[in-house]
């Protein structure tokens, strides 16, 4: 699934419970009154994550208590996630692995999950402190969490990937927000 297909699905999802689309043909988000928007806090309904709530809900948000793991739920990757360690050939139903502290699952490994940030490797260097989102233009988007056929390195929480937003790859998922 690309960038472009989940943007285009989040929007129909919006339609079908009575909501504008989060954002335009163009991409660019808009307030729930379809003024176009350069703040993500202004955009309600379903979209994607900003890289820092994907990092935030895979982290266990404030249900961790200041236990930081090394992935989504544990520091053992074989009790969270699948990758190439212990998964050959396939994704695998979501469930089958332990949650993490907010119950959520599969956040490190089975598939990347797109984020809505343009991605740049510096970005952490100059973004906002808190809850940092890149809308900057770019060619690259934001991929967290890893794959079923990827090291485990590349499902730690802190690890990030990009693609270009039409590629779509077999490795590739998606995990909406639904922002009020």
């Amino acid at each position: 699934v690309s960038w472009f297909d989940v943007v285009k699905f989040s929007n129909q999802l919006n339609k079908i419970i009575g909501l504008e689309p989060t954002s335009n043909d163009n991409y660019e988000l808009l307030t729930p009154k379809g003024q176009q928007t350069t703040k993500i806090v202004e955009v309600a309904g379903f979209r994607l994550p900003t890289e820092a709530e994907w990092e935030y809900a895979a982290g266990g948000g404030n249900q961790a208590q200041g236990k930081k793991t090394i992935y989504a739920g544990s520091d053992d990757l074989d009790a969270v996630g699948w990758y190439s360690g212990n998964n050959e050939y396939e994704t695998k139903p979501v469930g089958l692995k332990f949650p993490n502290q907010l119950g959520l699952y599969d956040m490190s490994g089975n598939v990347f999950e797109w984020c809505w940030d343009w991605y740049d490797n510096d970005f952490y260097n100059y973004g906002d402190e808190n809850n940092p989102v890149n809308l900057a233009k770019g060619s690259l988007r934001v991929l967290r969490g890893g794959a079923w056929d990827y090291l485990a390195f590349n499902s730690r929480i802190a690890y990030r990937d990009y693609h270009a937003p039409g590629g779509r790859w077999y490795d590739y998922g998606v995990r909406l927000v639904f922002a009020l």
